[in-house]
């Protein structure tokens, strides 16, 4: 009986021995950082082994690869916090909640890139959840100030006719007469 070894199995059993040493260390040296500050590597590791689990596997698994993507940017996006990285704090994160809907949307723009390009109907949450973040990131900040929201709230009306304008007037594929 013969074993094939995947890629994306090595790749998180090599990584977990890394973190339960990490911890065992932490546990017995009290410089190390503890888990309270190195979960978000959790998220990691085990998102890029499904990530790496997908590029090795010959099955169709669409949702490894969009449930991997999205652990492994969330585990970046929380290294950020718990680290300190720039200045970021968990006590500034209420703020940041924009960046939730944009790793949704990176991990579906990345589901179709990785399907060439198809089905264009995975590009429906990404826009979505891409604009969402995007418009809601400058203005949980502080950059864009109230005045300027509701100047463009006003103009509401205006974006709703160019939509109803682009949707009557996009492409139609024509139908097969027979």
């Amino acid at each position: 009986m013969t074993f094939e070894l995947r890629l994306g199995s090595i790749v998180s059993a090599i990584c977990l021995l890394i973190i339960a040493g990490w911890l065992i260390a932490s546990s017995l040296i009290s410089t190390l950082p503890g888990f309270e500050m190195t979960w978000p590597v959790f998220l990691f590791v085990v998102g890029l082994g499904m990530v790496a689990f997908y590029g090795t596997s010959e099955a169709d698994a669409d949702g490894l690869l969009f449930t991997g993507t999205i652990l492994l940017l969330l585990g970046l996006y929380f290294s950020l916090f718990s680290f300190s990285i720039g200045g970021l704090t968990w006590d500034r994160f209420d703020g940041y909640w924009p960046g939730f809907p944009l790793i949704v949307g990176a991990a579906c723009l990345i589901l179709y890139i990785a399907k060439d390009m198809q089905p264009p109907s995975l590009l429906i949450p990404t826009y979505l959840l891409g604009g969402i973040g995007l418009i809601a990131f400058p203005i949980t900040l502080g950059i864009v100030t109230r005045p300027s929201i509701v100047h463009v709230v006003e103009f509401w009306p205006l974006a709703a006719l160019l939509l109803a304008i682009a949707f009557f007037t996009r492409s139609r594929p024509e139908a097969d007469e027979a």
